[in-house]
This record gives structure tokens, C-alpha cells and sequence, in this order.
């Protein structure tokens, strides 16, 4: 009976560790930037390699999966199905969603005040956010020059703006969820509104 109830508890422990770092964990758990990997998407694109950006999508699954369920999008599906094709302009377009929705998702756990996440860590998704950008700015920019301003500025007012610093050594040591809040309906707006058909 007693060893029972301790397997019950270390049930129920387990529960609740899933419940606290299940939002967040497959950010923590990921050994490389979506930064990088998006990068490594874009030069096996040109290259033709749509072999590893299968296995990219499948070291991906984590986060494909925490999307799905935040937003309604499978983009594994049409990563796949985009690699299977071996077209270049439609794996282009699959890999720029990718980038958008990673951005609002970073935006997101930053943002979520429900969490535990260290001021420091969620600094450093805003960071990786705006490192994100910069891969699409270009493709923002020739469709709306008005919408990747808009996106840049709110990215950097974010970073600026969006924490709080202790004085003297700089430290974060708050986070500012009005200023992010704002700043990531902003940037869901401009996104969907130069790509109406990624909005679901």
C-alpha cells in the first residue's frame, strides 16, 4: 500500500513539473538557435538538399508541435509536404511561416506572465526574435516597406523598452508585459496583414 501511494505521488509530481515547464521546455531543451537552423533551412533550399531540411523539420517536431497547439498551424505538414515537392519557391514560402510563427511564439513564452522563466531568458527570446527577422526582412520589405519598419521598430522598442534594468549594473531584473504585449500585436498585425493567407 505504501509503495503504492508513493508511485501516486511521483504520478502526480511529474504532473505538475509537465504542467509548470511543459509551456516552455522545448525552448530550453533545443541545443541550437532557430536562428541558425532557419539559416541552415534557407542555404539547403539553394542548395537543393531537401533530404536534411526533412531531418531539420524532424529535429523541429517539438516546437512544430507546441505551434500546432498554440496557434492551429501545422506547419510540419507543410514543411513536409513543401521537401517532398523539391520546390524551391513553395519550401521558401513553408521556411517564411516557419520564421513568423517562431517570432510570435518567442513573443509569447517572453510575454507569459503565468511562467516561472527567468527576466534574463525571456531578454534573450526577444533577442532571437529579432535575429529571426532579419532573415525575412527583405522578403517583408518588398511587399511593404511600412510593415518591416513597423516590425523593426517594435522589435527594437521591445528590447528597449520592454525590461526592466537595474541601475547602475544593468541587470534584468522585470519584465514589462504591457510594452511586450503591445509590441507583439503589432507585429501579429503587420505580419498578417502582408501575408493574409499565413494568418489562420
Amino acid at each position: 500500500m505504501k509503495k503504492q501511494i508513493v508511485i501516486l505521488l511521483s504520478a502526480v509530481i511529474c504532473s505538475v513539473v509537465q504542467l509548470s515547464f511543459g509551456d516552455y521546455q522545448y525552448r530550453m531543451s533545443m541545443k541550437t538557435s532557430t536562428t541558425q537552423i532557419e539559416k541552415q533551412l534557407l542555404l539547403n533550399i539553394e542548395s537543393g538538399d531537401y533530404e536534411s531540411i526533412s531531418k531539420i523539420v524532424m529535429y523541429l517536431s517539438p516546437l512544430l508541435d507546441a505551434i500546432k497547439t498554440r496557434y492551429g498551424v501545422d506547419l510540419k505538414t507543410e514543411l513536409n509536404a513543401a521537401a517532398q515537392k523539391h520546390d524551391k519557391d513553395t519550401m521558401k514560402s513553408a521556411v517564411l511561416k516557419f520564421v513568423i510563427y517562431d517570432i510570435l511564439d518567442l513573443f509569447y513564452l517572453s510575454n507569459d506572465s503565468s511562467s516561472q522563466i527567468q527576466p534574463e531568458i525571456r531578454k534573450m527570446w526577444i533577442t532571437l526574435a529579432a535575429a529571426n527577422y532579419v532573415l525575412i526582412s527583405e522578403n517583408v520589405k518588398t511587399r511593404s516597406e511600412t510593415s518591416d519598419e513597423a516590425v523593426r521598430n517594435a522589435l527594437k522598442k521591445a528590447l528597449v523598452y520592454g525590461f526592466v534594468f537595474e541601475e547602475g549594473s544593468g541587470k534584468i531584473t522585470g519584465v514589462k508585459t504591457d510594452v511586450l504585449s503591445e509590441c507583439m500585436t503589432l507585429v501579429k498585425s503587420e505580419f498578417f496583414k502582408v501575408y493574409p493567407d499565413f494568418s489562420r
